[in-house]
C-alpha cells in the first residue's frame, strides 16, 4: 500500500513537470535557467501534513503539551497561541516579550518574556519567567489561556539577589533562551550574558541554571569531563533545552535530571551535546556523555561529529517509546533526527536487509511543503512532527511514511 502511494505521488510530480514544459499549442518551453534538481526517493522519509498554519510574525517557539493542545510563541506580537492537535485556534495570550515555552505536568505554563521595572527611577527592561496557571479554579476542563492567572514572575536578576548590582545595559544583556520543565516539577533554564567570571556572584552569564519545584534558584550547572574535570564554565552562549519528561510518557519513567543543550557559540564544535546526572554513594553531579562517531555499518552520520550544526535550537525528544533526538538547525534550514546514542536516522524497520539506520532528516532553504527558512523549534506528539518555521512564517506538520496506517 505504501510503496502504490510513492508510486501515485512519483507518477503525478512527473506529469506535473511534462505539462509544465508546453502550452496550449504544445509548443515546448524553455527551462534552461532552472538548476538540475537532485532528486532522492527514500524509502522512509517525513512527508507533509497538509493543511500548515500562515501567518505568524516570528514563531520562534512550539511545544505539545501534557494536556492534549499546542502551543506556539509568536514573538513578533508577544503571544501564546493554543490549538488542538488539528490546529484549530482555541486561545490566545500577550506575554510582554514571549520567546519560548514549556509545560509542566501540572498543566503550569512556563513562558519567557521580558519584564519592564524602575529601581531607584531607572527604568529596566529585564528578561524574566513567567507561571500562568491554566486551571486556577482546579476545574477538569480546559478554562483558557484568556483566563490564565500570572502566579509568579521570576526576574533576573532578583532570583539572586535582592539588589541589581551590575549597570542597566550589562543587565538588560543577560537573556534567558530557553526552559525546559522536569517531571518532579523542578526546571532548567539557558542563560546568555556578556560577563563569564568565575568568581562573579551567581557564576557565569552564560549558564544552565536549575530552579526547584517552588521556583527558587538552586545554582548553576557544573559539568565533569573527561579532559578538564569540573568545570563551572562549561557551557558556552547555551541556548535549547529538553530533557526525557515528555507527552505520552508515565511519570515512572522519566525521574531524572538528564538534559540535551545547544550551543549557538561559533568557536564550540559540539554544538548540541547530552549532559548525564549521576547520583551514587560515591558520585554526585553532571558529566558530559561521550558518544560514538564513524562508525558507518550502524549509520551514515553522528550527533557528535564535530561542526555538524550551525546553530542549533530548541530540540526535542520524542516521547512515544521511541526516544529520537530531533533539532531544528536555524542556520542550514533542516531538521535533523538522531538516536540518544548519537546516531543518525531512524532504525531499519522489520524485515530490513540491514541494520543499518535511516537518515530521515530532510529540509533546504525556501518556501516549499519540505523546506524552511530558519527553523526555530519542533515539537512531537502521536507521531506527528510539529516545526516551527520562523522566516516562512508558518507551522508545519510531518509524519513519517512507516507511521501511517
Amino acid at each position: 500500500m505504501k510503496n502504490n502511494w510513492i508510486n501515485i505521488i512519483f507518477l503525478m510530480a512527473i506529469g506535473l513537470g511534462i505539462s509544465s514544459c508546453q502550452d496550449f499549442f504544445g509548443k515546448k518551453t524553455d527551462l534552461g535557467f532552472l538548476g538540475e534538481p537532485d532528486f532522492q526517493i527514500r524509502p522512509v522519509a517525513y512527508v507533509p501534513i497538509l493543511p500548515t498554519i500562515e501567518g505568524f510574525g516570528n514563531p520562534t517557539d512550539i511545544i505539545a503539551g501534557f494536556d492534549q493542545l499546542i502551543y506556539v510563541v509568536d514573538s513578533s506580537s508577544s503571544e501564546v497561541i493554543a490549538y488542538d492537535f488539528s490546529l484549530v485556534e482555541i486561545g490566545r495570550r500577550v506575554i510582554p516579550g514571549a520567546k519560548a515555552i514549556a509545560q509542566g505536568r501540572d498543566l503550569t505554563l512556563f513562558v519567557l518574556g521580558i519584564k519592564d521595572t524602575t529601581v531607584s527611577n531607572v527604568d529596566y527592561r529585564l528578561d524574566a519567567i513567567y507561571k500562568l496557571n491554566t486551571n486556577p479554579n482546579q476545574d477538569v476542563s480546559y478554562e483558557g489561556l484568556e483566563n490564565a492567572i500570572i502566579e509568579k514572575v521570576i526576574v533576573h536578576p532578583f532570583y539572586l539577589t535582592s539588589s541589581l548590582g551590575k549597570g542597566k545595559d550589562l543587565l538588560e544583556q543577560v537573556k534567558f533562551n530557553d526552559i525546559t520543565i522536569m517531571a518532579n516539577g523542578e526546571y532548567y533554564v539557558t542563560r546568555n550574558g556578556p560577563i563569564n567570571d568565575l568568581n562573579q556572584f551567581g557564576g557565569p552569564d552564560d549558564a544552565v541554571l536549575i530552579f526547584n519545584r517552588d521556583d527558587r534558584f538552586v545554582s548553576g550547572i557544573n559539568v565533569s569531563t573527561t579532559v578538564s574535570g569540573n568545570r563551572s564554565d562549561f557551557f558556552k552562549k547555551p541556548f535549547g533545552i529538553t530533557n526525557s519528561n515528555q507527552p505520552s510518557q508515565r511519570i515512572q519513567e522519566v525521574q531524572n535530571y538528564d538534559f540535551i543543550f545547544t550551543s549557538n557559540d561559533p568557536n564550540t564544535v559540539l554544538k548540541t551535546q547530552i549532559i548525564d546526572f549521576i547520583a551514587t554513594e560515591n558520585e554526585l553531579g553532571y558529566i558530559g556523555l561521550n558518544l560514538p562517531v564513524g562508525d558507518t555499518s550502524r549509520a551514515d552520520g553522528f550527533l557528535y561529529t564535530p561542526d555538524r550544526f550551525a546553530n542549533p535550537k530548541r530540540p526535542v525528544i520524542t516521547g512515544d517509546g521511541t526516544n529520537y533526538l530531533i533539532i531544528p538547525d536555524a542556520l542550514k534550514d533542516s531538521v535533523y533526527l538522531f538516536t540518544l546514542t548519537g546516531l543518525e536516522g531512524v532504525q531499519s524497520p522489520p524485515g530490513s536487509s540491514s541494520n543499518k539506520n535511516i537518515n530521515v532528516s530532510f529540509g533546504g532553504s525556501g518556501s516549499g511543503l519540505s523546506e524552511f527558512n530558519r527553523p526555530t523549534a519542533v515539537a512531537y506528539i502521536d507521531k506527528i512532527l510539529f516545526v516551527a518555521d520562523a522566516g516562512n512564517g508558518r507551522i508545519l506538520r510531518f509524519k513519517l511514511t512507516t507511521d501511517f496506517d
